[in-house]
């Protein structure tokens, strides 16, 4: 029963706290004073808080001098809550309306960064992520020289790792399944498209071993 009455509190108190937080919104009619405030709420990492400032900015007051700041900043708020649906969503829209915006290559770099962790899990389809790698690859060209150029260069390597370790994966199962040669295609593949990896040394030495049982068993069942 306790537990029952401190529950129901808990959450009678958090609907007042989203209530009083959303009435604090709805008063404030200054453009400015509006992002000043989502600002600091995002900047303090009150990601959930700061969204309804944002949306407003965005949804209830017109164009404004701070609209594309708005727009990427509520992209950026979905992306730290790892809703990366609506993140991929709201910058996808952002680099195809704000074009001149300064804040572009920042929205290409994190639209390349809501693609990797939407699509995180190299045991499921992660083709989607070749979109990614193409805006953060864009973000790079745009950045070079400065110092997010870096920035674009890290994740650039850690979309292009989940597509070498899936072709590892790949190599794997068909090793597992005694088909070889499927293994063999894989790892020259891997060879090819990721030869600055860590581990191609020991991939290189595994395809030296393959072509040989691969030969071996072609020979075998020619002398058939």
């Amino acid at each position: 029963m306790r537990r029952l009455l401190f529950l129901s509190l808990a959450i009678a108190l958090a609907g007042c706290s989203f209530l009083r937080n959303t009435n604090q919104v709805q008063e404030i009619k200054d453009p400015k004073v509006l992002y000043q405030q989502a600002m600091a709420l995002y900047e303090q990492g009150e990601y959930k808080k700061a969204l309804p400032y944002f949306r407003k900015l965005l949804y209830g007051m017109g164009i404004n001098d701070y609209t594309d700041e708005a727009q990427y900043y509520l992209a950026a708020t979905y992306y730290h809550l790892k809703e990366y649906d609506l993140a991929i969503l709201e910058l996808e829209f952002f680099i195809k309306n704000f074009r001149f915006s300064e804040l572009y290559p920042d929205a290409l770099l994190l639209l390349a960064k809501a693609y990797e962790g939407k699509y995180s899990n190299i045991h499921l389809d992660i083709s989607p992520l070749k979109k990614g790698l193409k805006y953060a690859q864009r973000a790079k060209e745009i950045l070079k020289g400065t110092d997010k150029e870096k920035e674009a260069d890290v994740v650039i390597r850690s979309i292009r790792e989940k597509f070498a370790r899936k072709h590892l994966l790949a190599a794997w199962v068909y090793n597992k399944l005694k088909k070889y040669k499927s293994e063999l295609l894989y790892l020259e593949l891997y060879l090819k498209e990721y030869p600055d990896m860590d581990n191609v040394d020991s991939v290189r030495a595994r395809v030296k071993e393959l072509r040989e049982i691969v030969r071996d068993a072609e020979n075998s069942g020619n002398r058939r």
